[in-house]
């Protein structure tokens, strides 16, 4: 990875933030902040389970209900499924 300018680049693993509570977030390539298009995938690292977003509210509620719900039993899917919200 490159180093911003001046500040060396550092990867810290910090005791104090939970894996528990890590995600990754993937961008879609029509996503234009500018625009204010945030258009993209979550995963929860614990858990696996993933959702798309459409905006940054409905990554804001992916976020909330994964954390919200530990165990998986919400209404997101882990790896393997279709990264969207589970139907009944």
């Amino acid at each position: 990875m490159t180093s911003p300018p001046g500040r060396p680049y550092r990867s810290v693993v910090r005791n104090d933030w939970p894996y528990t509570r890590a995600f990754v977030v993937q961008l879609a390539a029509e996503t234009d902040i500018a625009a204010g298009r945030l258009v993209g995938r979550i995963e929860h690292v614990a858990s696996t389970r993933s959702a798309r977003f459409g905006s940054l509210d409905e990554l804001l509620a992916a976020m909330k209900e994964m954390l919200a719900d530990p165990t998986g039993s919400g209404k997101y899917r882990a790896i393997g499924g279709d990264c969207g919200p589970a139907s009944d």
